[in-house]
């Protein structure tokens, strides 16, 4: 037993150290061909259209990502049946377990999405988006399924102290309404670059962790084996048929 651990202890130590290596082949690469890659990703400036084209894909994208009838029903099964993911244990005894809070929480979700994507107090709207999705979305992950789409209410954060409403919002009408003297068509600036660069950051970190608990737990066989045409079938099964096979495919 003990030989068994500690083979499977130098597995693990060798695949993390693999990972490690290839994040510094990669960064001592990308310096050399560009030194300053770091400081020019930040630095770049963009057109606050751009943001404000992503705050109204972000709120189309948000609202129907919360489903009331699953919520309601989560919310009402027992509290014996729950299962708090690790370290929120705690946070059983006090996340509400009401129906009718659930449905209040959804009619704000609902405006301030709605605010959000006409760019209506859009820093309100934006931070009673996030702190409703936290709830709506969080609800249903404390029953031994963790869905991981957290991204979305880091972007929902990040929108809430962002300048995504300075163009194509009812805020920037009435900003100009107003003070006369404002202009109508900001220039392109770093504020309106960062938070799309953060983005980026953030979809990165959503797919490397996931990347690496499988390189780490499973090895090349995660890849290697067959274990995607498993996962293939299965996916077919949860389509009731509608999707490929993959013995309709015998060279995959």
């Amino acid at each position: 037993f003990a030989a068994a651990l500690l083979g499977e202890f130098y597995k693990f130590a060798g695949r993390v150290t693999t990972i490690y290596v290839a994040c510094q082949a990669f960064v001592l690469v990308a310096s050399a061909r560009n030194p300053h890659i770091v400081r020019e990703f930040f630095s770049d400036k963009t057109h606050p259209l751009n943001l404000a084209i992503f705050r109204v894909v972000y709120f189309l994208t948000l609202f129907p990502r919360v489903k009331l009838h699953d919520v309601q029903n989560f919310s009402t099964t027992p509290k014996e049946l729950w299962v708090a993911p690790p370290g929120l244990g705690w946070f059983i005894d006090i996340l509400p377990q009401s129906e009718t809070f659930v449905t209040v929480a959804y009619g704000f979700f609902a405006v301030a999405c709605f605010a959000g994507l006409i760019g209506m107090c859009t820093r309100t709207a934006c931070i009673m988006a996030t702190c409703t999705a936290f709830y709506l979305l969080g609800v249903p992950q404390f029953f031994g399924k963790i869905n991981h789409y957290n991204h979305i209410i880091w972007v929902g954060a990040l929108l809430s102290v962002s300048r995504c409403s300075d163009v194509l919002s009812v805020d920037s009408i009435w900003r100009s309404l107003r003070s006369p003297t404002v202009p109508e068509r900001p220039e392109p600036a770093n504020v309106y670059s960062v938070p799309l660069r953060i983005v980026l950051l953030f979809l990165g970190l959503i797919y490397f962790f996931p990347g690496f608990s499988k390189y780490v737990v499973s090895g090349p066989e995660w890849i290697l084996s067959g274990n995607l045409q498993s996962r293939m079938l299965l996916a077919s099964v949860r389509a009731k048929g509608q999707s490929p096979r993959p013995g309709q495919f015998p060279v995959l």
